[in-house]
């Protein structure tokens, strides 16, 4: 037990100290002393007791959390034991429980004798208890064959990250064998849900009774999240339930012999607990790896306010610099820009902090894609949209003037997102002037182009910057690997993907998601095909995922890309199912590779890099749009039909975008 071992060398220094009041100042001098100076910061800073006790107060407090460690270790013995069948197991096992219980009667003895202030028994009692935990690491570390002690692995990693939690001051119900109607409150009380998967949990029929009211409480309600923690075991094991998971499970079938339904539902639950994204204990060092748990447990609880954070790692520091700049706090009407390339997160930022704020406002309205709206509907169907978004103003037709618009709307506290904006007419037309809204009122407009914002005379702009190389890597796992960090085997090939894009937000979601559940062989195939392309680009890149669908899925995407890109989900089905392009499994497909997404009002959405990759697609099929098997650019359509009638034969499908029909010509000529 090296934490109990480090308390122990806490205690020695204590006898001779002066009896003063301590802080963390004197605090840090004595923990320098033991054997793990960070396990002893994060015992005696969490406790409230430590600042306003003395030297003897602290030796006294630092006893009697030790006392409490033994004693939950030793409670935890039954647990572990089930999942021990092996002798040579169950003998080492008997020593250690033993052990500990003659170290706990030692470290109780001491801590009377430290209440007393008789320090020469303290220390030979500490000594005395100390060895004894030491012997049960020794059976295992000593005896063949070699193996980590099951005592202390887990017990000492829950109590660092329980510590380190409480350091950045978050407030944690730590599960100490309450019952289930208690853990539900416990449940009903906290954001996140922080489940440690280890051997012996798994191996506990009470650990999965409460894993499973866990699974059926985050499915049922809103607002918790499920962390798992995956400690010495495998995800992919634990998903397939192989190897360990499949040896304590073919005890549960035995000791549940007439329970087989409980089984198969604690099975079920650990194979869904597997595909969320969580933590892989064997790729980290054991604090670097609680560091960044408690990092990112502490910029979602930043962020709890939206619902959008998972989709974009490191979005706290984005909330925070967009707080700055929007000013809520002020009367003041607000223009304010978000800025960068395509592909950046523009749209995530945006979605994220129009959540977060929205309900602070008479009317907002989320208007995505200004610049395809504008080209195909007109500044009608914007100035519509925003009226009647939540209904405020639903009278109003399309013809509603301008100025009854802003007489309407001058009045009213908004918060209006014009996402893609590229031209500055479109502005001119949503968001002239911030007399046209009432007082309070916020204006975000995301753009590629920084320049139209100085136009529009906006002035505070925020860039959205390239992810760093951690942030990028932690995205790209998310999506390649379900977790946060790559499997230790795909390390190197992970990184030099996430090189390959420079840490693009989409090209790292496009390329994990096609790479997900693949072979190493597969993805050491897809690493040389992106070495040999000479100025690698990010087209390039998104290419490498349309190249693994199939031919049916390969069309399905080029007609999205050419004419069905915000259209409603159940129009591009109808016109897939005439197509025979099995529209479900289509769309699934390609929602997995994160080709395609679904607004809340059900329409196909694909992002304008991957739409303009799958149009260059079709553009590189021919120099002759005649021979090309699709045309959306209505001059194309025209110069084909009336002066290119031969090359007709070739095309699949045209579409008409002034009167928004498309229509199947193969084959025939005009």
């Amino acid at each position: 037990m090296a934490k109990l071992a480090a308390t122990n060398g806490i205690l020695f220094g204590f006898s001779t100290a002066a009896l003063e009041a301590v802080d963390r100042s004197s605090i840090d001098p004595i923990c320098k002393q033991s054997q793990d100076y960070n396990f002893c910061m994060q015992i005696l800073i969490t406790d409230p007791r430590t600042l306003a006790a003395d030297m003897h107060g602290l030796e006294v407090i630092s006893i009697s959390l030790t006392v409490d460690q033994i004693q939950t270790t030793s409670d935890n013995f039954a647990s572990i034991g089930k999942g021990i069948t092996d002798p040579v197991g169950k003998k080492r096992l008997g020593v250690c429980i033993s052990n500990y219980s003659d170290a706990l009667t030692k470290f109780q003895n001491a801590f009377q004798s430290a209440s007393n202030k008789a320090y020469l028994d303290v220390i030979g009692r500490l000594r005395d208890g100390f060895n004894k935990i030491v012997e049960c690491e020794n059976v295992y570390r000593m005896g063949e064959p070699i193996a980590v002690c099951p005592v202390s692995a887990n017990n000492n990693f829950v109590t660092s990250l329980h510590n380190e939690l409480s350091l950045k001051g978050i407030n944690i119900i730590k599960d100490e064998g309450k019952s289930l109607e208690t853990d539900f409150t416990a449940m009903e009380e906290s954001l996140f849900l922080v489940v440690v998967l280890s051997e012996n949990y798994i191996s506990s029929a009470e650990c999965l009774d409460k894993l499973v009211k866990i699974i059926d409480f985050s499915e049922t309600t809103t607002g918790h999240v499920v962390v798992p923690i995956f400690f010495n075991v495998d995800p992919s094991d634990v998903k397939n339930q192989r190897r360990m998971i499949s040896e304590a499970f073919t005890r549960h079938e035995e000791n549940f012999k007439e329970e087989m339904e409980k089984v198969q539902r604690w099975r079920q639950v650990l194979t869904k607990v597997a595909t969320i994204c969580g933590w892989e204990s064997q790729q980290w060092e054991e604090m670097v790896l609680i560091e960044q748990i408690v990092t990112d447990i502490s910029d979602k609880l930043d962020d709890a306010s939206s619902n959008n954070t998972n989709d974009f790692v490191g979005m706290g520091s984005h909330i925070i610099e967009m707080e700055k700049i929007l000013c809520l706090e002020s009367n003041v009407v607000h223009m304010v820009g978000i800025w960068g390339m395509g592909g950046i997160g523009k749209t995530t930022v945006a979605r994220v902090i129009y959540d977060m704020i929205c309900s602070q406002f008479e009317i907002h309205c989320f208007s995505e894609n200004i610049k395809e709206n504008f080209r195909r509907h007109g500044i009608a169907f914007l100035l519509q949209k925003i009226l009647i978004e939540k209904k405020s103003l639903s009278t109003w037709s399309f013809n509603a003037s301008l100025n009854v618009i802003k007489r309407r709307l001058c009045h009213k506290k908004v918060l209006l997102v014009l996402d893609d904006v590229d031209d500055l007419t479109q502005l001119e037309a949503l968001a002239r002037e911030p007399n046209w809204f009432g007082q309070g009122s916020r204006i975000i407009i995301t753009t590629r182009d920084k320049h139209l914002l100085v136009a529009h005379g906006v002035q505070s702009i925020y860039e959205v910057q390239y992810p760093n190389s951690d942030q990028a890597l932690q995205l790209f796992s998310q999506y390649a690997f379900k977790q946060n960090n790559p499997k230790i085997e795909y390390l190197d090939l992970s990184q030099k993907f996430t090189s390959y894009v420079k840490g693009l937000p989409l090209a790292l979601k496009v390329l994990g998601s096609f790479l997900n559940e693949t072979s190493l062989i597969e993805w050491q195939r897809v690493q040389d095909k992106l070495a040999i392309i000479p100025d690698l680009n990010v087209n390039d890149v998104l290419k490498i995922s349309f190249d693994g669908l199939d031919d049916t899925q390969k069309e399905a995407f080029l007609d999205i890309a050419c004419f069905y890109n915000m259209e409603s989900k159940e129009i591009v089905r109808n016109v897939f199912e005439a197509c025979g392009f099995f529209p479900d499994i289509t769309f699934a497909v390609l929602k997995d590779k994160a080709l395609i997404r679904f607004s809340l009002d059900n329409k196909l959405l694909m992002h304008d890099l991957l739409q303009e990759m799958g149009r260059e697609i079709v553009r590189q099929e021919s120099k002759e749009p005649g021979k090309r098997s699709r045309l959306w650019i209505p001059e194309e359509i025209h110069q084909v039909l009336t002066k290119n009638k031969l090359g007709v034969a070739c095309i699949i499908v045209v579409v008409i975008l002034d009167d928004y029909w498309s229509l199947a010509i193969g084959g025939v000529v005009w």
